[in-house]
């Protein structure tokens, strides 16, 4: 009998830590779009390793069932088969990412829509006897496996449920109606996470009736819906449970209402809301007499740790009174208008009492006058302000600037071949 090699004598946990390091970059599997989580990594890497020897199988087992990314039918029946041959895998499932593959997911369904919908349905329903999903995300699926799939979902406690569209391409018709069946006051009021990228006509999000309190403690939202439907949502989370809310709208709301369904989230500690209205959108004629959002929610927020904003959802005045806890800004620029720079941010930099420690200001530099990109770099480094300018020319090459003469004297002072300012 050959003597055991010194990686057949390592600990499971040894074996189990090499072999996450070596499928994953880091030890969080779960993958962001923009800061939105967007789903998981699949663990499909570990089968090989499984084959190496008798003390490596184990754990690979284990990893590779951890996290599982079901695309099409084909993967579906795969799983299925196995499963139902060693039910005992299903006990190691922690993450599930399921959807129609690449040619089963086509607008008009001409290669199988209906059919693969109802084998992911059967890949769903073989895992309720998981005591505790950690993090489930569904894609588009046909609305026939709609009852089946609402049924799945009051029993199962998934602590991270994700609901994803199509990348880049709107939802298909065929899954308009998917989630008309769900109790979503039900499901939610399970869930610490629920992260939302879809579309309006088939948008998974409680409609406008009554909802218990939920105790989600993070919540991304990239979707379209009426006004009422998010205020209404919004007004549901716990302020004592909610810590990260991040929103992505393509219109604007009115402010006051909107901050005042925000308002009760005094705990707060990271918020990214950013709006990219249509190009047409005027800001407020006086600003003073109709604050944007982030200058009436901001005085609530004092907990708040980052901040991640678009220009038209607040002014320079915030600046005079950031909140103690609060260690970095973004500020994202999405329209033409471009940002309505003032020296009263530069001055509440330097003069407010705060602890900020990161300013980020995504723009056009041809929009932004030498002087001023001065100011706010000096008035950063005299506070140890790490100061960055992202220049996003490409983004703003639509909009044009004032005047030749003015887009020449904006882009002084940066090289051609320098995008970002900084000060560290």
């Amino acid at each position: 009998m050959s003597p055991l090699s010194t990686a057949q004598q390592l600990p499971v946990e040894v074996i189990a830590r090499i072999f996450l390091h070596t499928l994953f970059d880091d030890d969080q599997d779960g993958w962001e779009n923009g800061n939105e989580l967007v789903g998981w990594d699949s663990s499909s890497g570990a089968a090989p390793l499984a084959l190496v020897c008798k003390a490596w199988y184990a754990p690979a087992t284990a990893l590779l069932y951890d996290s599982v990314d079901i695309r099409g039918s084909r993967a579906a029946l795969g799983f299925l088969t196995t499963t139902r041959k060693r039910p005992e895998l299903l006990k190691l499932l922690s993450s599930l990412v399921v959807g129609l593959g690449r040619l089963e997911d086509v607008a008009d369904g001409s290669l199988g829509h209906v059919p693969a919908s109802f084998v992911i349905m059967e890949v769903l329903e073989s895992c309720s006897i998981v005591d505790q999903l950690v993090q489930l995300q569904i894609r588009p699926l046909h609305v026939a496996v709609g009852p089946r799939l609402a049924a799945f979902l009051a029993r199962v406690k998934p602590r991270a449920l994700v609901m994803s569209d199509r990348v880049v391409r709107p939802s298909p018709p065929w899954c308009h109606g998917l989630f008309d069946a769900v109790s979503w006051a039900e499901v939610l009021q399970r869930a610490e996470r629920y992260d939302l990228d879809w579309d309006m006509e088939a948008v998974p999000l409680p409609l406008p009736v009554a909802l218990p309190t939920l105790r989600l403690q993070h919540c991304s939202l990239r979707v379209s819906a009426e006004p009422e439907v998010f205020y209404h949502f919004y007004g549901a989370l716990s302020g004592a449970h909610m810590r990260i809310l991040r929103v992505y709208a393509e219109q604007t709301f009115p402010p006051k209402t909107l901050a005042s369904s925000l308002a009760h989230l005094t705990r707060l500690r990271h918020l990214r809301y950013l709006c990219n209205p249509p190009l047409d959108h005027s800001p407020p004629l006086d600003p003073v007499l109709n604050p944007p959002l982030i200058d009436l929610l901001l005085p609530y927020l004092r907990r708040l740790e980052t901040l991640d904003v678009s220009a038209t959802e607040m002014t320079t005045r915030i600046f005079s009174d950031l909140p103690h806890t609060l260690r970095s800004v973004k500020i994202n620029v999405f329209t033409p208008n471009g940002f309505a720079y003032t020296s009263s941010m530069a001055d509440g930099l330097r003069n407010s009492p705060h602890s900020l420690e990161e300013l980020v200001i995504v723009d056009s530099r041809a929009r932004w006058a030498t002087s001023d990109v001065e100011e706010l770099d000096k008035a950063c480094e005299e506070r140890g302000i790490r100061f960055v300018f992202i220049n996003d020319d490409l983004r703003a090459a639509d909009f044009p600037t004032t005047s030749d003469e003015e887009s020449a004297s904006a882009s002084e002072g940066f090289s051609d071949e320098e995008a970002v300012v900084r000060r560290d």
